[in-house]
Formats: C-alpha cells, sequence, structure tokens
C-alpha cells in the first residue's frame, strides 16, 4: 500500500493512492475522510505499468492539517469488534500545535483491548501555514509544512 502526497503547490494536494487507508483533512469548521480513488496496492495486477492509477487534487488551505495514518489506525478494533472511528480524532487534532496534536493520535491505544495494536501504527501529521508563516520558517530554518 502506499499514498502519495505532492505539497509542491500553494493552494492544493494531490495524491495518488495505491490501496492506502484514506487520509483525513482537517480544516478549521469541518473534516473529511478524503473520497480517493484507490488504485491496487502497489504489485498487484499492474505488472511494471504506472497506469491505473489516478492523481486527485483537492484544496489547501492556510490552516488546513492532514493526517495520514497505517491501517494500523483504522483496523484497530474495540472488544465489541468495532472499528476505531477515525473521524473522532478530528476535534483533538486541531488543537495546538502540530506537534503536540499528533500526541492525540494516542487514543486510539485506550480504544483496543488491553492497549495493545493488532498491526504496526504510523501516522504523520502536516498544517498548511500562510505564506508569512512559510517565510519566517524558511527564514529561521525550519519547516513546518
Amino acid at each position: 500500500m502506499a499514498l502519495l502526497v505532492d505539497v509542491t503547490w500553494p493552494g492544493e494536494l494531490r495524491f495518488v493512492a495505491a490501496g492506502h487507508p484514506s487520509p483525513q483533512l482537517l480544516g478549521p469548521i469541518d473534516a473529511a475522510l478524503l473520497d480517493l480513488p484507490h488504485g491496487l496496492p502497489l504489485g498487484l495486477g499492474l505488472g511494471h505499468r504506472l497506469n491505473g492509477y489516478v492523481e486527485t487534487t483537492v484544496p489547501w488551505n492556510p490552516g488546513d492539517r492532514l493526517l495520514m495514518y497505517t491501517d494500523g489506525l483504522s483496523e484497530a478494533r474495540d472488544v465489541a469488534g468495532e472499528f476505531f472511528p477515525v473521524p473522532s480524532l478530528a476535534p483533538l487534532l486541531r488543537l495546538g500545535p502540530v506537534e503536540r496534536a499528533i500526541d492525540e493520535v494516542n487514543a486510539v491505544t485506550t480504544y483496543v483491548p488491553q492497549g495493545r495494536l493488532e498491526d504496526d501504527l504510523a501516522v504523520v501529521l502536516i498544517e498548511s501555514l500562510s505564506e508569512a508563516a512559510t517565510t519566517e520558517a524558511a527564514e529561521s530554518g525550519t519547516s513546518h509544512d
């Protein structure tokens, strides 16, 4: 599985998905799991051809955040076998700096029995900064986007 995200162009994100869980786009007010066209997981059915994968572009505004994660999050189950509700993280991921907000993903360990995930978990949270913040970060030698 793979998810390619291009953040090169101001105001937009470009995606290509290959069997990867849908990322969650968090705006200042709303949040949504992105409905991306999912190609087959890498190595299945396409041989060495790259066709079959569709690029999708979505708006990327200052203040927006994007949560990308492996299926260790989306397929975590509680004692009743219910999947972890990834959208429930949205209010927590909007708060504070990205570096602290990402810690809120640990909520999944209180959801699963005995705090043990059945699969590995990787998460990435990025934020779209205003042009002024991006320039300031570049001048200080740090990066946030």
